[in-house]
Protein backbone atom coordinates (compact mmCIF):
# COMPACT_ATOMS: atom_id res chain seq x y z
CA UNK A 1 0.00 0.00 0.00
CA UNK A 2 2.97 2.25 -0.49
CA UNK A 3 1.55 4.25 -3.36
CA UNK A 4 -2.20 4.08 -2.83
CA UNK A 5 -4.15 6.97 -1.36
CA UNK A 6 -6.50 6.45 1.59
CA UNK A 7 -9.20 8.42 3.36
CA UNK A 8 -9.90 8.58 7.09
CA UNK A 9 -13.17 10.41 7.98
CA UNK A 10 -13.80 12.01 11.34
CA UNK A 11 -16.68 10.68 13.49
CA UNK A 12 -19.26 13.04 11.92
CA UNK A 13 -17.81 12.65 8.44
CA UNK A 14 -16.21 16.14 8.34
CA UNK A 15 -13.52 17.15 8.07
CA UNK A 16 -12.32 14.19 6.05
CA UNK A 17 -8.64 13.30 5.93
CA UNK A 18 -7.11 12.22 2.63
CA UNK A 19 -3.71 10.52 2.67
CA UNK A 20 -1.40 10.02 -0.29
CA UNK A 21 2.34 9.75 -0.98
CA UNK A 22 2.54 13.32 -2.29
CA UNK A 23 0.64 16.57 -1.82
CA UNK A 24 -0.40 16.77 -5.45
CA UNK A 25 -1.82 13.23 -5.30
CA UNK A 26 -3.63 14.04 -2.05
CA UNK A 27 -5.23 17.13 -3.61
CA UNK A 28 -6.26 15.13 -6.67
CA UNK A 29 -7.70 12.40 -4.46
CA UNK A 30 -9.62 14.98 -2.42
CA UNK A 31 -11.28 16.29 -5.57
CA UNK A 32 -12.16 12.79 -6.71
CA UNK A 33 -13.70 11.79 -3.36
CA UNK A 34 -15.39 15.02 -2.28
CA UNK A 35 -15.88 17.04 -5.45
CA UNK A 36 -14.39 20.20 -6.87
CA UNK A 37 -16.16 22.38 -4.28
CA UNK A 38 -14.61 20.66 -1.27
CA UNK A 39 -12.31 22.91 0.77
CA UNK A 40 -8.80 22.18 2.00
CA UNK A 41 -8.33 23.08 5.67
CA UNK A 42 -4.65 22.20 6.00
CA UNK A 43 -2.03 19.60 5.18
CA UNK A 44 0.89 17.97 6.92
CA UNK A 45 3.60 15.38 6.26
CA UNK A 46 3.69 12.41 8.63
CA UNK A 47 5.85 9.31 8.98
CA UNK A 48 3.99 6.01 9.06
CA UNK A 49 4.97 2.37 9.30
CA UNK A 50 5.43 0.43 6.09
CA UNK A 51 2.61 -2.03 5.66
CA UNK A 52 4.80 -4.53 3.80
CA UNK A 53 8.22 -3.91 5.26
CA UNK A 54 10.27 -3.16 8.35
CA UNK A 55 10.89 0.52 7.57
CA UNK A 56 8.93 3.74 7.46
CA UNK A 57 7.51 5.97 4.76
CA UNK A 58 6.42 9.58 4.63
CA UNK A 59 2.93 10.52 3.47
CA UNK A 60 0.92 13.69 3.19
CA UNK A 61 -2.37 14.15 5.03
CA UNK A 62 -4.86 16.72 3.73
CA UNK A 63 -7.93 17.65 5.78
CA UNK A 64 -10.98 18.51 3.69
CA UNK A 65 -14.06 20.49 4.73
CA UNK A 66 -17.51 20.30 3.12
CA UNK A 67 -18.46 22.48 0.12
CA UNK A 68 -19.12 26.09 1.05
CA UNK A 69 -16.50 26.19 3.79
CA UNK A 70 -14.42 28.73 1.86
CA UNK A 71 -17.01 31.39 2.42
CA UNK A 72 -16.96 30.68 6.17
CA UNK A 73 -13.16 30.88 6.32
CA UNK A 74 -12.70 27.18 7.03
CA UNK A 75 -10.45 26.32 4.12
CA UNK A 76 -9.63 26.75 0.45
CA UNK A 77 -10.63 24.80 -2.62
CA UNK A 78 -8.03 22.31 -3.87
CA UNK A 79 -6.26 23.76 -6.90
CA UNK A 80 -6.24 21.75 -10.10
CA UNK A 81 -4.55 22.28 -13.42
CA UNK A 82 -6.27 19.85 -15.79
CA UNK A 83 -9.88 21.01 -16.11
CA UNK A 84 -11.26 24.40 -15.15
CA UNK A 85 -8.24 25.70 -13.23
CA UNK A 86 -9.03 28.17 -10.48
CA UNK A 87 -6.65 30.85 -11.77
CA UNK A 88 -2.99 31.78 -11.98
CA UNK A 89 -2.48 31.48 -8.23
CA UNK A 90 -3.72 27.90 -8.18
CA UNK A 91 -1.51 26.99 -11.12
CA UNK A 92 1.52 28.58 -9.47
CA UNK A 93 0.79 26.71 -6.24
CA UNK A 94 0.49 23.38 -8.04
CA UNK A 95 3.71 24.02 -9.99
CA UNK A 96 5.54 24.80 -6.76
CA UNK A 97 4.21 21.62 -5.16
CA UNK A 98 5.46 19.60 -8.10
CA UNK A 99 8.86 21.33 -8.02
CA UNK A 100 9.30 20.60 -4.30
CA UNK A 101 8.32 17.00 -4.80
CA UNK A 102 10.90 16.60 -7.56
CA UNK A 103 13.57 17.91 -5.20
CA UNK A 104 12.40 15.62 -2.40
CA UNK A 105 12.70 12.74 -4.84
CA UNK A 106 16.49 13.12 -4.70
CA UNK A 107 16.39 11.17 -1.43
CA UNK A 108 15.65 8.09 -3.52
CA UNK A 109 19.20 8.27 -4.84
CA UNK A 110 19.12 7.26 -8.52
CA UNK A 111 20.28 9.60 -11.33
CA UNK A 112 16.74 10.00 -12.67
CA UNK A 113 15.64 11.16 -9.23
CA UNK A 114 18.34 13.79 -8.96
CA UNK A 115 17.61 17.47 -9.70
CA UNK A 116 17.42 17.80 -13.45
CA UNK A 117 16.45 14.15 -13.98
CA UNK A 118 17.59 13.06 -17.43
CA UNK A 119 18.89 16.52 -18.36
CA UNK A 120 22.24 15.84 -20.11
CA UNK A 121 24.25 18.38 -18.12
CA UNK A 122 22.65 17.80 -14.71
CA UNK A 123 25.45 15.64 -13.33
CA UNK A 124 28.23 17.95 -14.51
CA UNK A 125 26.51 21.04 -13.10
CA UNK A 126 25.84 19.40 -9.74
CA UNK A 127 29.45 18.23 -9.52
CA UNK A 128 30.60 21.78 -10.30
CA UNK A 129 28.62 23.14 -7.34
CA UNK A 130 25.39 24.42 -8.91
CA UNK A 131 22.48 24.20 -6.49
CA UNK A 132 19.70 21.64 -6.92
CA UNK A 133 17.22 24.44 -7.54
CA UNK A 134 19.36 26.02 -10.27
CA UNK A 135 19.85 22.68 -12.05
CA UNK A 136 16.14 21.94 -11.81
CA UNK A 137 15.24 25.33 -13.30
CA UNK A 138 17.62 24.88 -16.23
CA UNK A 139 16.39 21.32 -16.80
CA UNK A 140 12.76 22.47 -16.83
CA UNK A 141 13.56 25.08 -19.47
CA UNK A 142 15.42 22.56 -21.58
CA UNK A 143 12.49 20.13 -21.35
CA UNK A 144 10.24 22.74 -22.95
CA UNK A 145 12.31 22.78 -26.14
CA UNK A 146 10.93 20.80 -29.10
CA UNK A 147 12.00 17.17 -28.95
CA UNK A 148 13.94 17.44 -32.20
CA UNK A 149 16.00 20.28 -30.73
CA UNK A 150 16.73 18.32 -27.54
CA UNK A 151 18.13 15.42 -29.55
CA UNK A 152 20.83 17.55 -31.15
CA UNK A 153 24.31 16.78 -29.82
CA UNK A 154 25.12 20.19 -28.37
CA UNK A 155 21.55 21.29 -27.60
CA UNK A 156 21.94 21.28 -23.81
CA UNK A 157 25.14 23.35 -23.91
CA UNK A 158 23.59 25.86 -26.30
CA UNK A 159 20.49 26.15 -24.14
CA UNK A 160 22.62 26.67 -21.04
CA UNK A 161 24.62 29.34 -22.88
CA UNK A 162 21.41 31.16 -23.78
CA UNK A 163 20.69 31.55 -20.06
CA UNK A 164 24.14 33.03 -19.35
CA UNK A 165 23.68 36.40 -20.95
CA UNK A 166 26.77 38.44 -21.77
CA UNK A 167 27.63 41.64 -23.61
CA UNK A 168 28.09 41.70 -27.37
CA UNK A 169 31.04 44.10 -27.29
CA UNK A 170 34.72 43.75 -28.04
CA UNK A 171 37.56 45.80 -26.60
CA UNK A 172 37.72 48.47 -29.34
CA UNK A 173 33.97 49.07 -29.04
CA UNK A 174 33.82 49.40 -25.27
CA UNK A 175 33.12 52.98 -24.22
CA UNK A 176 31.22 55.30 -21.92
CA UNK A 177 31.35 55.56 -18.14
CA UNK A 178 31.69 52.32 -16.21
CA UNK A 179 31.19 52.36 -12.43
CA UNK A 180 32.49 49.28 -10.60
CA UNK A 181 30.87 48.45 -7.26
CA UNK A 182 31.72 45.65 -4.87
CA UNK A 183 32.74 44.64 -1.40
CA UNK A 184 36.21 44.92 0.04
CA UNK A 185 38.45 42.13 -1.28
CA UNK A 186 36.25 41.28 -4.26
CA UNK A 187 38.98 42.17 -6.78
CA UNK A 188 37.34 45.41 -7.90
CA UNK A 189 40.52 47.53 -8.18
CA UNK A 190 42.39 44.73 -9.96
CA UNK A 191 39.55 44.46 -12.45
CA UNK A 192 39.52 48.20 -13.14
CA UNK A 193 43.28 48.32 -13.70
CA UNK A 194 43.19 45.25 -15.92
CA UNK A 195 40.32 46.57 -18.04
CA UNK A 196 42.13 49.90 -18.44
CA UNK A 197 45.27 48.13 -19.67
CA UNK A 198 43.27 46.01 -22.13
CA UNK A 199 41.52 49.11 -23.49
CA UNK A 200 44.80 50.98 -23.91
CA UNK A 201 46.29 48.00 -25.74
CA UNK A 202 43.25 47.98 -28.05
CA UNK A 203 43.88 51.59 -29.06
CA UNK A 204 41.34 53.17 -26.71
CA UNK A 205 41.97 56.26 -24.58
CA UNK A 206 40.70 55.30 -21.12
CA UNK A 207 40.55 57.35 -17.95
CA UNK A 208 40.64 55.65 -14.55
CA UNK A 209 39.08 57.49 -11.62
CA UNK A 210 39.74 56.38 -8.04
CA UNK A 211 36.98 57.67 -5.78
CA UNK A 212 37.91 58.14 -2.11
CA UNK A 213 41.03 55.91 -2.07
CA UNK A 214 41.79 54.41 1.32
CA UNK A 215 45.51 55.18 1.46
CA UNK A 216 48.53 56.38 -0.47
CA UNK A 217 49.41 52.86 -1.59
CA UNK A 218 46.31 52.72 -3.77
CA UNK A 219 47.17 56.08 -5.30
CA UNK A 220 50.76 55.07 -5.99
CA UNK A 221 49.70 51.82 -7.64
CA UNK A 222 47.28 53.68 -9.92
CA UNK A 223 50.00 56.14 -10.93
CA UNK A 224 52.44 53.36 -11.78
CA UNK A 225 49.83 51.40 -13.77
CA UNK A 226 48.75 54.47 -15.75
CA UNK A 227 52.34 55.31 -16.62
CA UNK A 228 53.15 51.72 -17.59
CA UNK A 229 50.16 51.27 -19.89
CA UNK A 230 49.76 54.80 -21.23
CA UNK A 231 46.38 55.94 -19.95
CA UNK A 232 45.19 58.85 -17.81
CA UNK A 233 44.24 58.52 -14.15
CA UNK A 234 42.84 60.81 -11.47
CA UNK A 235 42.03 60.62 -7.79
CA UNK A 236 38.96 62.23 -6.22
CA UNK A 237 39.03 62.72 -2.47
CA UNK A 238 35.54 64.20 -2.19
CA UNK A 239 32.31 62.61 -3.46
CA UNK A 240 31.06 65.86 -5.03
CA UNK A 241 34.07 66.03 -7.37
CA UNK A 242 32.70 63.22 -9.51
CA UNK A 243 29.52 65.03 -10.52
CA UNK A 244 31.34 68.34 -11.01
CA UNK A 245 33.81 66.83 -13.49
CA UNK A 246 31.41 64.48 -15.31
CA UNK A 247 31.09 66.96 -18.17
CA UNK A 248 34.72 66.30 -19.10
CA UNK A 249 34.33 62.54 -19.47
CA UNK A 250 33.43 62.83 -23.15
CA UNK A 251 37.06 63.52 -23.99
CA UNK A 252 37.84 59.85 -23.30
CA UNK A 253 36.77 56.69 -25.05
CA UNK A 254 36.00 54.99 -21.74
CA UNK A 255 35.96 56.14 -18.11
CA UNK A 256 36.45 53.47 -15.46
CA UNK A 257 35.44 54.37 -11.92
CA UNK A 258 36.80 52.48 -8.91
CA UNK A 259 34.44 53.17 -5.99
CA UNK A 260 34.75 52.72 -2.22
CA UNK A 261 33.86 49.28 -0.90
CA UNK A 262 30.15 48.59 -0.79
CA UNK A 263 28.65 48.08 2.68
CA UNK A 264 31.90 49.18 4.36
CA UNK A 265 31.29 52.82 3.45
CA UNK A 266 28.09 54.42 4.81
CA UNK A 267 26.00 55.96 2.06
CA UNK A 268 25.74 59.13 4.13
CA UNK A 269 29.50 59.60 3.73
CA UNK A 270 29.06 59.66 -0.06
CA UNK A 271 26.74 62.65 -0.12
CA UNK A 272 24.91 63.03 -3.44
CA UNK A 273 27.22 60.60 -5.24
CA UNK A 274 24.86 57.56 -5.15
CA UNK A 275 21.92 59.59 -6.43
CA UNK A 276 24.03 61.04 -9.23
CA UNK A 277 25.33 57.62 -10.30
CA UNK A 278 21.95 55.93 -10.09
CA UNK A 279 20.17 58.75 -11.86
CA UNK A 280 22.48 58.83 -14.86
CA UNK A 281 21.04 56.44 -17.43
CA UNK A 282 24.18 56.62 -19.57
CA UNK A 283 26.40 55.05 -16.90
CA UNK A 284 27.19 51.34 -16.85
CA UNK A 285 27.07 50.05 -13.27
CA UNK A 286 28.83 46.73 -12.65
CA UNK A 287 28.43 44.62 -9.51
CA UNK A 288 31.80 42.94 -8.98
CA UNK A 289 31.07 39.46 -7.66
CA UNK A 290 33.86 37.11 -6.53
CA UNK A 291 33.27 33.57 -7.76
CA UNK A 292 34.28 32.10 -4.39
CA UNK A 293 31.64 34.07 -2.45
CA UNK A 294 28.98 32.26 -0.44
CA UNK A 295 25.94 33.39 -2.39
CA UNK A 296 23.55 32.14 0.29
CA UNK A 297 24.75 34.86 2.67
CA UNK A 298 24.77 37.79 0.29
CA UNK A 299 21.27 39.22 0.75
CA UNK A 300 22.82 42.54 1.81
CA UNK A 301 24.96 42.62 -1.33
CA UNK A 302 21.97 41.93 -3.60
CA UNK A 303 20.10 44.79 -1.92
CA UNK A 304 23.04 47.17 -2.31
CA UNK A 305 23.31 46.26 -5.99
CA UNK A 306 19.63 47.09 -6.46
CA UNK A 307 20.06 50.36 -4.55
CA UNK A 308 22.83 51.36 -6.98
CA UNK A 309 20.74 50.21 -9.96
CA UNK A 310 23.40 47.84 -11.27
CA UNK A 311 22.93 46.56 -14.79
CA UNK A 312 25.92 44.22 -15.16
CA UNK A 313 27.72 41.52 -13.18
CA UNK A 314 31.51 41.26 -13.36
CA UNK A 315 32.82 37.93 -12.03
CA UNK A 316 36.26 37.87 -10.39
CA UNK A 317 38.45 35.43 -8.43
CA UNK A 318 37.58 32.53 -10.70
CA UNK A 319 40.94 31.06 -9.77
CA UNK A 320 39.89 30.84 -6.12
CA UNK A 321 36.77 28.73 -6.44
CA UNK A 322 36.58 24.96 -6.51
CA UNK A 323 32.87 25.13 -7.37
CA UNK A 324 32.44 27.20 -10.55
CA UNK A 325 28.87 25.93 -10.83
CA UNK A 326 27.88 28.52 -8.24
CA UNK A 327 28.08 31.00 -11.09
CA UNK A 328 24.89 29.48 -12.46
CA UNK A 329 23.09 30.37 -9.24
CA UNK A 330 24.37 33.94 -9.47
CA UNK A 331 23.20 34.26 -13.07
CA UNK A 332 19.76 33.01 -12.10
CA UNK A 333 19.51 35.22 -9.02
CA UNK A 334 20.82 38.39 -10.67
CA UNK A 335 18.84 39.65 -13.68
CA UNK A 336 21.85 41.24 -15.38
CA UNK A 337 24.23 40.04 -18.08
CA UNK A 338 27.84 39.23 -17.24
CA UNK A 339 30.22 41.92 -18.47
CA UNK A 340 33.74 40.84 -17.46
CA UNK A 341 35.45 37.83 -15.96
CA UNK A 342 38.80 37.67 -14.21
CA UNK A 343 40.64 34.49 -13.28
CA UNK A 344 43.02 36.15 -10.82
CA UNK A 345 44.52 39.43 -9.62
CA UNK A 346 46.03 41.89 -12.04
CA UNK A 347 48.61 41.78 -13.57
CA UNK A 348 48.91 38.03 -13.18
CA UNK A 349 45.68 37.38 -15.05
CA UNK A 350 44.06 39.82 -17.43
CA UNK A 351 40.30 40.36 -17.43
CA UNK A 352 38.20 39.11 -20.31
CA UNK A 353 34.98 40.27 -21.86
CA UNK A 354 32.45 37.63 -20.84
CA UNK A 355 31.32 35.11 -23.47
CA UNK A 356 28.50 32.67 -22.88
CA UNK A 357 30.31 29.73 -24.49
CA UNK A 358 33.33 30.22 -22.24
CA UNK A 359 31.10 30.56 -19.19
CA UNK A 360 29.44 27.26 -20.07
CA UNK A 361 32.85 25.64 -20.50
CA UNK A 362 33.94 26.90 -17.08
CA UNK A 363 30.69 25.85 -15.42
CA UNK A 364 31.18 22.32 -16.71
CA UNK A 365 34.81 22.08 -15.70
CA UNK A 366 36.59 22.54 -19.01
CA UNK A 367 36.53 21.42 -22.61
CA UNK A 368 36.73 17.71 -21.84
CA UNK A 369 33.80 17.83 -19.47
CA UNK A 370 31.77 19.87 -21.94
CA UNK A 371 32.38 17.38 -24.76
CA UNK A 372 31.55 14.41 -22.56
CA UNK A 373 28.41 16.01 -21.14
CA UNK A 374 27.15 17.09 -24.55
CA UNK A 375 27.70 13.56 -25.84
CA UNK A 376 25.68 12.17 -22.95
CA UNK A 377 28.54 10.22 -21.44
Amino acid sequence: MDSAASTRPSPDGWPATVTAPTLSEALQRARELHGDDACVIDSRTVTVRQEDGLGQRRVVEVRVAPPGAVGRGLGRRPSRRAAAPSGDLADAFTEEVERIERLVATLAGGPEAQPGGAYPLARALRRAGASADAVERVAAGFARLPEAKRRERDAAARHLGSLLRTSASDWPQLGGVHVFLGESGCGRSDLVLGVAARLAAAGQRPLVLSLLPRHGGEIRRLQLEAAAHGYDAAVMHRPDQFARHAGQFGAYGAVLVDTPALLATPLAALGDLPAFVVGNGAFHRHLVLPADADLRERADLWQAARDWNCGWTAVTRLDRTRLPGKLLDACIRLPWPVSFTAAGPWPGAGPELARSDLLVRRLLGGAGELAAAAAGE
